[in-house]
């Protein structure tokens, strides 16, 4: 891009120079704020009063990566500036190219991130547009606070973008898109499908016949299921209560494997052995089923993969336990999808990459960088960014050096390279070691860290140079419980109690801690495990009684100070040394340890030997730790937390921050997250319902997201019907027609079909067409020919429909209805029916009547009539036809012409049967009729 060295990384400031508070104003100052270079664009954006984002001075080394002009791997801790690396190199491309349109992707695994990122690139793109006068000078809105449904992290369809990968056009580029998607897209364009049909019933079936030693199905990731739920469920968004994740596997699995097996391991350890490297290793993509055989995982290098190098007999007995539950319960995990892509993905695919840059890179598996890397064809166009500090975090089996050797042997592997068509090109390793987010009492405490697992566990970790930050800070302080009462931390000048800032949190390590110091603080501010803390930042952070709950024994911490250390007899110790790490590196301002127990006193000892913390003594004041924040610091961090699926937390945040309907959302998404977990039909429905509670007070677009989550939450809960109903209410009407006729609600579909204001369906066209017909059959079915008609454009087309499919029946009721007697009787007479014909031949009499005509059709009917009145009983006048008879008896004797052939006794009897005066069973007239039997018979004989 043509960058200069603007800015040089400045030395650390004298420690003893500067008040604590001072020091955090200048690491304010010199790491966060950006530094802008003069230039013509940000003149234009001043004059013209325009708000835009420029691109910020760089460091040398961000210059070099920049500049780079091949592949290459940046490592770095969070805050040292590698996606800024990314975004600028790929602007830099994009300007470069002029005429010329590369294919580039940024590639994440949060979309979050991945929307955020693009946003900023399209700021960049529009200053750099106004520096060469092509940018339009209108005003451009402040950033708008999104939605929170925008930070779900599961609401990544795009509608921009196509189904299938190969659909990609020169418009989508550059593409900004998790992992995940361009998974999904593939796997559109493979005609790839998993077992995401399987009712939540049925799974806690096989569930229970798995743990009650029954047999299982060994259904594979491509087998369905033919059932009701196979077309309901695949409604669902992502089906995504199918998919292993760690919470599933530790709540669903874990508990049913063998004891034996799993006593004193860490289940985060062999979640992360099972799909790192038994199904995520390199070598699983030369194996026909994508993992490992038990030989080939137990042969792997002990260096290489030191985890459980002396147990993994043991860790594959647990794999294979793992593999035949997951099959049985129809559920998948992240290696399942990529292996299925890469078997099918030998048979090529249109559409390839210019240029990828891989964020985060540390959070996919060896077998999700292969994928990757057949994607992009360039060896010149691969970024690959990582953390070192999650690469390092307990669980994570990835490694750098891994990484780039699969690139290295992927690259001279190349057909072009072994052709001689071309060399192989290296790449480049790049390491940012200038932190910007944390100051250096922070940054050098966790860099004592690093140093004592790689001396204590050489090969667990990739070998790094030493980070370093821009300012120096405040000392990690440590306060012994037994000295200090823990609520003199909360308290303000003259014992006002003060909860923790919003900035500000409380790592325990798991929720039993956390239940416990709830009782004794209550609401004090947030508390997180030290899982949950993964990922995230925050100015201050205090770590509750970390020693004290440590699964390690005190003869296993005082290798600390030995430096005598078995890596199979001391593997949790590097284990508890790396849950350590993550819990230092969270703040950003203050980082305070408190603990009550012995076990703490080797590593406490180990960091004042080297100066890198404080312990407070008995006899200095206390400091007040807690802050306290404002309404919209703790809307923001509730959104933070929102985003990062902390859901319990960010509702106590929204709580605080007075946000009552943000709060009641991020409940049901925690009431959805746990049922995820158990597969609890009843947890669904109660997540839908508080959903769908959410959604009848929001507008617009949250409105339909809310109503759309609490449909797929009642499929899962089978309630069908109201999943319809919060379809319907979200505008997704194809996907509620097809639930409504799941259900028979006929009318439900008949209204979105052919809506009552006479508006445009919005249903698909091609479901609609389908369904029509489906609800015409049904009302024609049932004889409810009026919902039937109002389905038709005009009454031919149905008399036509019902011709063609044989409603006979219907056809003859239409035609009655329309005055069509004719044709209803001709039908009648065609089957049979000499009654109802009668019926319609004296309707069609009736009618000429009243419109004062008695044309010859009409004496033909006439006539008809009166032949089929003669050869019929009075036992067939039934209580039916009378009201018809009875109607016409009085017109018989004005129309005197249509009936000379008919006696006056048949006559008197016709009227007789109509009026109810004579049995119709037996003929004979009771003798108060007979008086009216003989006045009748005279008025005929008058009339003839």
């Amino acid at each position: 891009m043509g960058h200069q060295d603007y800015t040089m990384t400045p030395a650390p400031l004298p420690v003893h120079a500067f008040t604590e508070e001072e020091y955090l104003e200048f690491h304010k100052i010199l790491s966060l704020e950006k530094f802008i270079p003069y230039s013509t664009a940000v003149l234009r954006a001043i004059m013209s009063d325009i708000e835009t984002t420029h691109a910020f001075a760089v460091s040398p080394t961000e210059t070099r990566i920049i500049n780079h002009p091949s592949s290459c791997f940046v490592i770095g801790r969070s805050g040292t500036g590698k996606t800024t690396t990314m975004l600028f190199k790929l602007l830099g491309i994009e300007q470069a190219a002029h005429s010329s349109k590369y294919r580039q992707v940024f590639l994440t695994q949060s979309h979050v991130l991945a929307q955020r990122v693009q946003e900023y690139y399209e700021q960049l793109a529009r200053a750099a547009e106004l520096s060469h006068g092509t940018g339009h000078e209108d005003g451009h809105p402040g950033p708008v606070e999104q939605d929170l449904l925008h930070l779900d992290e599961e609401a990544d369809d795009r509608s921009d973008l196509p189904k299938c990968f190969s659909n990609l056009a020169d418009k989508h580029f550059p593409l900004f898109v998790t992992f995940d998607q361009v998974r999904r897209m593939l796997e559109n364009d493979l005609n790839l499908s998993f077992s995401k049909h399987r009712t939540a019933l049925r799974r806690q079936a096989t569930r229970k016949m798995i743990t009650e030693g029954g047999g299982i199905s060994t259904l594979g990731i491509n087998d369905h299921v033919n059932d009701d739920a196979e077309a309901t469920a695949s409604m669902v968004t992502v089906g995504r209560d199918n998919y292993v994740t760690f919470e599933s596997f530790h709540r669903n699995y874990w508990p049913h494997i063998d004891q034996r097996l799993t006593k004193g391991l860490d289940p985060s350890l062999v979640y992360s052995e099972i799909m790192g490297v038994i199904s995520g290793h390199e070598d699983t993509t030369k194996t026909e089923d994508g993992f490992l055989d038990r030989a080939s995982y137990v042969s792997l290098s002990a260096r290489a993969h030191s985890q459980f190098s002396t147990q993994r007999h043991r860790v594959y007995d647990i794999f294979e336990k793992y593999r035949k539950m997951k099959h049985g319960y129809g559920e998948y995990d992240s290696p399942d999808r990529t292996h299925a892509i890469l078997r099918k993905l030998q048979q090529g695919i249109s559409a390839k990459i210019d240029f990828l840059y891989v964020d985060e890179v540390q959070d996919l598996l060896t077998v999700d960088t292969k994928l990757l890397r057949e994607l992009c064809a360039n060896p010149r166009g691969l970024f690959w960014g990582g953390d070192t500090a999650q690469t390092i975090s307990v669980g994570s089996s990835f490694r750098f050096e891994d990484l780039k050797a699969l690139i290295w042997r992927e690259e001279r592997n190349d057909p072009l390279v072994k052709k001689g068509v071309r060399e192989a090109v290296p790449s480049e390793v790049f390491e940012l070691l200038v932190n910007y987010r944390s100051h250096g009492g922070i940054v050098d405490c966790a860099a004592s860290l690093i140093n004592l697992i790689s001396s204590l566990f050489p090969y667990s970790i990739d070998k790094l140079q030493k980070e370093c930050a821009v300012v120096s800070g405040p000392k990690p302080r440590i306060f012994r419980s037994d000295l200090v009462h823990f609520e003199e931390f909360l308290c303000d000048v003259g014992d006002t109690r003060m909860d923790f800032g919003a900035r500000q949190v409380i790592i325990v390590r798991d929720d039993g801690a956390r239940e416990e110091l709830r009782r004794q603080l209550g609401d004090a501010g947030l508390i997180l495990t030290l899982i949950e803390s993964k990922g995230l930042e925050f100015d201050d952070v205090l770590l509750h009684d970390f020693f004290r709950s440590s699964p390690a024994t005190a003869t296993q911490w005082r290798v600390i100070a030995t430096k005598s250390c078995d890596p199979i007899k001391h593997r949790v110790i590097e284990s508890e040394l790396k849950r350590l790490y993550v819990a230092v590196t969270r703040a950003r301002h203050h980082c305070w340890i408190w603990d009550s127990s012995e076990l703490a006193q080797p590593m406490i000892n180990f960091w004042v030997t080297q100066n890198l913390v404080q312990v407070q003594d008995p006899s200095e004041d206390i400091p007040q730790l807690a802050t306290q924040s404002t309404p919209e610091e703790w809307n923001t961090t509730g959104r933070y937390l929102f985003a990062k699926t902390l859901y319990v937390q960010a509702a106590s945040c929204f709580a605080k921050a007075n946000r009552d309907h943000d709060r009641r959302i991020a409940e049901a998404y925690q009431i959805r997250k746990e049922a995820r977990v158990t597969n609890d039909i009843l947890s669904f429905k109660e997540a839908g319902t508080a959903f769908s509670a959410c959604a009848s007070t929001a507008q617009g677009e949250t409105a339909q997201g809310l109503y759309t989550r609490a449909a797929e939450c009642f499929l899962q809960a089978r309630e069908t019907s109201l999943a319809a109903d919060n379809y319907k209410a979200a505008s997704e009407f194809t996907k509620a027609v097809q639930l409504y006729r799941k259900v028979g609600q006929f009318e439900d579909v008949a209204s979105l079909l052919r809506p009552p204001d006479h508006s445009i369906s919005l249903v698909d066209p091609g479901v609609a067409d389908d369904m029509l017909d489906v609800v015409r059959m049904q009302f024609l079915r049932t004889d409810d020919i009026v919902r039937a008609g109002e389905l038709f454009d005009t009454t031919d087309e149905l008399l036509e429909y019902m011709d063609s499919w044989g409603f006979d029946t219907a056809r003859k009721s239409v035609l009655k209805k329309l005055g069509n007697f004719a044709s209803a009787a001709e039908l009648h007479l065609r089957d049979g029916e000499t009654l109802e014909a009668a019926e319609c031949f004296t309707n069609l009499l009736i009618q000429a009547i009243n419109n004062g005509q008695f044309p010859a059709s009409s004496e033909d009917c006439g006539l008809k009539l009166s032949i089929m009145i003669s050869l019929m009983r009075p036992r067939y006048c039934t209580r039916s036809s009378r009201p018809c008879l009875q109607d016409l008896f009085p017109m018989l004797l004005v129309q005197r012409r249509a009936f000379l052939r008919q006696s006056h006794t048949e006559i008197c009897v016709i009227w007789l049967t109509s009026q109810g005066n004579m049995c119709p069973q037996t003929g004979f007239l009771p003798p108060y009729a007979l008086t009216r039997f003989y006045e009748l018979h005279f008025i005929c004989k008058q009339v003839h």
